[in-house]
């Protein structure tokens, strides 16, 4: 959880290439371990560090990837950490396209897994 808090604040801190290295450490620990929510918010992270580094298509790739593992957990409220991908968006002129459906796709995993 520890390195999952420090990609959130790299995240905050708009620092992608640190939330890169703080994503690739927690996917290694969750492999590891086998913690399936961290494996599954890593590639959320390591998503947003590529869209805001200009690889907007290959960052929401990595999201999807990282929501689909999220989901599987039952944990969808873990799919916080896909907030990030709207601001994609503004970057490449063209507001929150892609970004916008992949938080469409998580609220509807969201109300899927009804209450609790």
């Amino acid at each position: 959880m520890a390195q999952h808090f420090a990609a959130f604040l790299h995240h905050r801190r708009r620092e992608a290439p640190a939330v890169q290295a703080q994503a690739e450490a927690l996917l290694t620990l969750a492999t590891a371990q086998g913690f399936p929510l961290l494996w599954g918010l890593g590639p959320c992270w390591q998503g947003w560090a590529l869209a805001m580094q200009g690889q907007g298509e290959a960052g929401l790739a990595q999201m999807r990837q990282g929501l689909a593992a999220v989901v599987a957990t039952g944990q969808v409220a873990g799919a916080v950490a896909l907030s990030g991908p709207a601001r994609r968006g503004r970057r490449a002129r063209r507001p929150g396209r892609g970004g916008l459906r992949l938080l469409a796709e998580a609220l509807t995993a969201v109300e899927a897994s009804g209450p609790g």
